[in-house]
């Protein structure tokens, strides 16, 4: 398998991010890889300001030809773990396309609830698209 992006990253940016992701409290890098390479990547950033260090942001992508398998319900699980052991999260949120219904099933499968709308967010192939923002409160 080849995944081929073009980015005006650097492969020495790339390990840099991940190195600081590795080495923070409030990040996390997940990465889902078998034989076939990088099946799917879940990341989270907490907040950087002391009024908003206790909520982060996820964001997860998961290869289409591996949907249905499970790993994306696994990677959100183990990120929902990680927050809970960890103390310092007690929110962890995101954003998903509106029509990207899988995922939306998953994320609420899981504990996330729907808690608002960004309109016009994203243009896919010439269409103006809606996100939802959604979250769980962790206890």
């Amino acid at each position: 398998m080849q995944i081929s992006h073009r980015t005006n990253w650097s492969e020495l940016t790339v390990q840099q991010s991940i190195r600081n992701m590795t080495e923070a409290d409030d990040e996390l890098l997940l990465m889902a890889v078998a034989e076939e390479g990088l099946l799917g990547m879940l990341t989270f950033s907490g907040g950087k300001w002391s009024r908003n260090r206790h909520a982060g942001e996820m964001s997860m992508t998961v290869l289409s030809q591996f949907w249905g398998m499970g790993l994306g319900g696994a990677l959100v699980d183990h990120l929902l773990e990680w927050a809970q052991a960890g103390g310092n999260i007690q929110k962890t949120q995101l954003r998903v396309r509106t029509d990207n219904r899988p995922a939306i099933a998953l994320y609420e499968k899981k504990g996330f609830s729907r808690e608002g709308m960004t309109r016009v967010d994203m243009r896919v192939d010439g269409r103006l698209l809606d996100h939802w923002h959604m979250g769980p409160m962790l206890q």
